[in-house]
């Protein structure tokens, strides 16, 4: 059921955005209304997509394997690169770093980066991933120099969301980042600072301590 309703909002939300770009091209004087059309539904499928991640996520029982998070860290920064070629990400991973995680601990790295891009006020923006082992865990921060996340956000990917008012939260990416660091075992840690912005700590234990 839930992969036939992802389906037929695919298939509707192409038409709408297919008849958005016909009337746009036909009638250019409502090309901005068409382009809120575009834009609007283009985050619907992004949604969608978001939410097919996270139930595959805690539905499919893979278990934890070992990462070695500097490759996947990699591996995401190059697919955020190439979707936004304008920001700049700066990496610090010196060394090897084995966890025990779910695989889509990958995803996870994306969606913190692209946050902080996409809610950055600068057209181009610069974002920070260090990556260091300590004697147990793991811990991967991402920062920015945007705007505070908001608190009811923030709170979701700690997991202190009070689930009378997570229906506010306004993403499901913050879920997928929370789903996936849980089920590896791991914790997030949310820090603004008005100087220097937004710092995200992801602690996930090394895959000796597992």
């Amino acid at each position: 059921m839930d992969n036939l309703l992802r389906h037929n909002l695919r298939n509707d939300l192409n038409v709408v955005l297919g008849q958005a770009d016909l009337i746009a091209d036909e009638v250019p004087d409502v090309s901005e209304h068409t382009a809120i059309i575009r834009r609007v539904g283009e985050q619907l499928l992004q949604s969608a997509e978001k939410e097919r991640e996270i139930i595959d996520l805690l539905t499919e029982q893979q278990g934890r394997q070992r990462i070695d998070l500097r490759e996947a860290v990699h591996e995401s920064v190059e697919t955020v690169r190439e979707r936004h070629p304008d920001a700049t990400v700066e990496v610090t991973a010196p060394e090897p770093a084995a966890v025990y995680g779910r695989p889509e601990l990958r995803l996870a790295v994306i969606e913190l980066l692209e946050n902080a891009i996409l809610h950055s006020d600068d057209s181009d923006p610069t974002v920070q991933l260090h990556l260091r082992e300590t004697e147990t865990h793991v811990e991967l921060t991402v920062e920015d120099d945007g705007t505070a996340i908001p608190r009811i956000e923030a709170d979701v990917l700690t997991g202190d969301h009070d689930m009378t008012n997570v229906y506010h939260s306004s993403g499901l990416g913050f879920w997928l980042i929370y789903w996936a660091v849980e089920l590896s075992n791991g914790h997030v840690a949310a820090h603004y600072d008005e100087d220097s912005g937004n710092r995200i700590t992801v602690s996930l234990p090394r895959a000796e301590e597992a």
